[in-house]
């Protein structure tokens, strides 16, 4: 069962946006985000400088965080003679005991 476990990964298709007479790109939304996009813009309309300054101000911070890698697709610490020495020494615990073999 475990043998027949396979993993997909499918680069995600986008679709090309049509493009007007004026050269501006014309974007069609669903219903239910149409109603999210106008009640958006009627609570914050664009052009208020204040609202703008303060996005601005907080993405500014984020910016200066540092990045959290993950490790687990680095490099191994160890070399490929170490692994190799701890792969024989664990293969021979194996074969010495009889619990671990089951």
């Amino acid at each position: 069962r475990g043998q027949h476990r396979r993993v997909s990964v499918f680069k995600a298709l986008q679709k090309k946006a049509e493009k007007n007479d004026t050269g501006s790109i014309a974007l069609t939304f669903s219903d239910d985000t149409q109603s999210v996009l106008r009640d958006l813009f009627a609570h914050y309309p664009p052009g208020d400088d204040e609202s703008f300054e303060e996005i601005k101000s907080f993405c500014s911070k984020n910016e200066r965080r540092q990045r959290n890698y993950d490790t687990s697709f680095c490099k191994p610490i160890m070399s490929k003679r170490d692994i190799k020495r701890k792969l024989d020494l664990f293969a021979s615990r194996i074969k010495e005991s009889p619990q671990l073999r089951k």
